[in-house]
């Protein structure tokens, strides 16, 4: 609760009073509706300042608590005394003049108490030798937290123009934002890589000391084991402001062969949309796929379709933050196999609410008009919301969608051929 300057006056008043009457510091906190902390603070001032006199005469007493009652609310701030030498301070200060803990000459805090103790030969000072611990406290205290870093493309100024004119197209010619299908691929692993910046393990003061003495346990704990080239499934889809299409999994490699069948796909996700009343506006990036002589007479085909994509900008897609929420739901599960992958990331993408596709939609908006004054985003992401999945009857969990590859393909056909093949001699026999 927070207290008034008067109230708080009477708290402690109450306090004192029901202390001289033998009661427990809990029943007084009970009471007077505040912690057993305020109370044991307010005790221990009223036995320094009231140690000798007899409480008989305290209880009639008013100027005890008078004397209490005019005590500032305020706390004194303490200089904490910091056992880092003012020239080691000014020294990492300037290590770190960037306000991260890696400086503007990629410093780590392991880098710069070993420097520091070298250079200023703090080895057998035990009082002013500097640890990790040290250094990290100093730094929070002095440039605040450290934060992870952020990533972003990689802009010139001709990607800059680039995306002006793009921005300007759109709000030139008043394109609904609502009615654009952004498409994309993305492949996804099926054993789960690490990031050393977001997955830590904490250990024990038991199995830091086992970790000294190289226990196998705790070092199965900490190593995890990494395929080189990790299998993984390559997903192609399309999102929009009033839903998301079919997904379509691509057996092999995406290129134009497969693109194609994929584009055909596409299309068919937009006339049941069309169905509904809305007539979509197809969107592609710049993926050597995507641009090639195949693909081009395919889209020719397609009416409604943007005329150019803005290079070196997926911030901009909002299908980029659908495959983000779908790889974080992915991150603990083990699969066994390429198909349990398939049907886990079918089962998550069928259950995306409408709501979230819109919200998603309206920052794409949002971030035109941003680039359209300075050519980059300045603002952050959404903040994040809970997203309640929920299951569509529109669609199947059942892959549908399969895409392939010429390899992909004619490897598929012998197999149909060889089964059938097999099927037959069954049958004579």
């Amino acid at each position: 609760m927070k207290y008034t300057e008067q109230t708080s006056k009477i708290i402690r008043s109450d306090i004192i009073r029901l202390y001289l009457k033998k009661n427990t510091i809990r029943k007084i906190a009970e009471v007077c509706n505040c912690s057993t902390r305020t109370v044991m603070k307010w005790v221990k001032y009223f036995r320094k300042e009231m140690g000798d006199e007899k409480k008989e005469v305290l209880l009639d007493n008013e100027s005890i608590l008078k004397r209490i009652n005019n005590i500032d609310l305020g706390r004194k701030s303490r200089k904490q005394k910091s056992s880092i030498l003012r020239k080691v301070a000014n020294y990492i200060s300037k290590k770190c003049s960037n306000k991260t803990t890696g400086g503007t000459d990629n410093c780590s805090i392991r880098k710069i108490v070993a420097i520091g103790n070298r250079k200023f030969k703090l080895n057998k000072d035990l009082k002013h030798k500097l640890t990790i611990n040290k250094v990290h406290r100093f730094l929070s205290r002095k440039f605040g937290r450290p934060r992870k870093l952020i990533k972003k493309p990689l802009l010139k100024e001709n990607h800059i123009k680039q995306r002006k004119n793009f921005a300007k197209y759109i709000l030139d010619n008043n394109i609904d934002h609502n009615k654009i299908f952004f498409t994309d691929e993305k492949r996804f692993l099926l054993s789960f890589i690490p990031n050393p910046q977001n997955n830590k393990i904490r250990l024990t003061k038991e199995g830091k000391r086992k970790l000294k003495q190289n226990n196998d346990e705790i070092m199965k704990k900490i190593t995890v084991e990494v395929e080189k080239h990790p299998k993984g499934v390559m997903v192609a889809g399309g999102v929009c402001s009033y839903g998301v299409g079919k997904l379509n999994f691509c057996v092999g490699t995406m290129n134009s062969f497969a693109y194609k069948q994929a584009l055909g796909n596409y299309e068919k996700d937009m006339e049941y949309f069309k169905s509904l009343g809305i007539d979509l506006i197809f969107q592609q990036d710049n993926a050597p796929c995507h641009t090639s002589k195949g693909s081009r007479e395919y889209l020719k085909n397609i009416n409604d379709k943007l005329k150019f994509w803005p290079p070196n900008s997926p911030d901009l897609s909002p299908i980029e933050t659908v495959w983000s929420f779908i790889q974080q739901k992915l991150e603990g599960y083990k699969f066994k196999n390429l198909h349990d992958l398939k049907q886990k990331i079918i089962f998550y993408w069928n259950r995306i609410p409408q709501d979230y596709c819109k919200r998603i939609c309206d920052k794409f908006i949002n971030d035109i008009k941003q680039i359209y004054k300075t050519g980059k985003i300045k603002e952050k992401n959404n903040p994040y919301k809970k997203i309640i999945l929920k299951k569509r009857g529109i669609y199947n969990d059942n892959i549908e969608n399969i895409v392939y590859n010429e390899k992909a393909l004619k490897k598929f056909l012998k197999n149909k051929k060889n089964q059938t093949k097999e099927k037959i001699k069954k049958k004579e026999l």
